[in-house]
């Protein structure tokens, strides 16, 4: 590619993509090393310390005093662990039986009666219009027009009369 001059003129841009995805796959690599082996690495230390306790004190401190499910080393079994606290409060003991019988329970309150509802704002009454000062006056009729009469026949000039025959010669 270097020895021929005419490469890097007409394709630099598929060098510079072989180039960016060739660091893209490093930068993987690496991330991949960095990240994937130290964890791979430390879990397995991390069991391999889990494992290895001898007299079972690993992971079992549920019983408090640390020494699992086995006792201690001279085979003792440990105490039971004790039970856990009760969340809801305990019932109410009965009353303690007495000569006179307990009063009775009041009765229950009585819902409130109704209140009465509230009237609705209503408009105020209009007010009478007052009566006119005089009383309207009928109007009269329209005059009647007279009816339309049929036009006159425009005057035509009388027909001039045929024209006479020549006298005979």
């Amino acid at each position: 590619i270097f020895l021929c001059p005419g490469t890097l003129v007409v394709m630099p841009r598929g060098i510079m993509s072989a180039a960016r995805s060739a660091g893209i796959l490093l930068a993987l690599c690496l991330v991949a090393e960095l990240v994937i082996c130290p964890a791979v690495v430390a879990g397995a230390g991390t069991d391999i310390v889990i494992g290895s306790s001898a007299n079972g004190n690993g992971n079992n401190g549920n019983n408090g005093n640390g020494n699992g499910n086995n006792g201690n080393a001279n085979g003792k079994k440990s105490p039971p662990p004790p039970p856990p606290p009760q969340l809801s409060p305990p019932p109410p003991s009965p009353p303690p039986p007495s000569s006179k019988p307990p009063p009775p329970s009041p009765p229950p309150p009585s819902p409130p009666p109704p209140s009465p509802k509230p009237p609705s704002k209503s408009p105020p009454p209009r007010k009478p219009s007052p009566p006119p000062l005089r009383p309207p006056s009928p109007r009269p009729p329209p005059p009647s027009r007279p009816p339309l009469s049929p036009k006159p026949p425009s005057p035509q000039p009388p027909n001039p009369p045929p024209p006479s025959p020549p006298p005979p010669s």
